[in-house]
């Protein structure tokens, strides 16, 4: 299993590779992350962590778009709000 933490660093690496990642498939979302969802820490997180930790992804996918040079209305449009 991919080594994945829920830390503010942990989380902030998901969200540069899920923005990364959503350019190229608008459909995906951090769910269906394999890096994420083969995690030990994912397996073992209840379902209010696993929501927390995805709005987290979101946000910090966001931001990276947002400061790669993106406009507001591409980065709405390829990440959904949960």
């Amino acid at each position: 299993m991919a080594r994945v933490t829920f830390s503010k660093a942990g989380l902030e690496a998901l969200g540069r590779k899920y923005a990364e990642a959503v350019l190229r498939d608008v459909n995906l979302s951090p769910e269906s992350m394999p890096l994420l969802i083969e995690s030990k820490e994912w397996a073992e997180a209840s379902d209010t962590l696993r929501k927390s930790v995805c709005v987290a992804i979101r946000d910090n996918a966001r931001r990276e778009l947002r400061n790669a040079g993106f406009p507001a209305e591409k980065i709405n449009q390829v990440i959904k709000r949960s």
